[in-house]
């Protein structure tokens, strides 16, 4: 059963029934690397104060798999589709890609933004095997954009994907220091 976090208070097991556009960000960590939490913490915050609009819907990586066909069944041509941002794009961290490409290669017809991330893919067979997937799955997606969090990042997917790409500082910035 998916665990569809929709605010800070309850973990929800069934999405909202309203009329609010829906922002679902997939891949919230659950782990305990705090830099990760505190860029899904930022994520949030920024949707709420910038997208009032819309009611943001958290979605954890390991429930992905589960929560894809619920998303999909009550999906509006309204809401849009995220992934959380970080410093996993690539081949070094495979379960994270993986995931990010189902969500990418998934939901095709709704606006998708991939959030600040960093890219690596190692320069080995492993490396190029991996880069071609994340291709082949990036490419079903018209809709999607990339946002790089460095100049590095922000090159490398130009080359690497079809997609748009903007450049942005990493969404943990977007919190006021404490």
């Amino acid at each position: 059963m998916a665990n569809f976090y929709v605010n800070t208070t309850e973990v929800v097991h069934k999405l909202p029934n309203n009329d609010r556009p829906k922002f679902y960000m997939f891949g919230v960590p659950s782990y305990t690397n705090m830099g990760d939490q505190a860029v899904s913490l930022a994520e949030r915050k920024y949707i709420e104060n910038e997208f009032p609009e819309y009611q943001y819907i958290e979605i954890i990586e390991e429930d992905d798999d589960y929560a894809i066909p619920i998303v999909q069944e009550h999906l509006q041509s309204s809401d849009i589709i995220a992934f959380t941002g970080g410093g996993n794009m690539g081949n070094l961290y495979h379960n994270h890609e993986e995931a990010r490409r189902k969500v990418f290669s998934t939901f095709v017809n709704n606006l998708t933004i991939s959030f600040p991330q960093s890219i690596h893919f190692e320069d080995n067979e492993d490396g190029e095997i991996e880069k071609q997937k994340s291709q082949e799955a990036y490419r079903k997606n018209p809709n999607l954009v990339l946002v790089a969090r460095d100049a590095q990042s922000f090159h490398r997917m130009q080359s690497t994907f079809d997609n748009p790409v903007i450049f942005t500082p990493d969404m943990v910035l977007y919190m006021k220091p404490v």
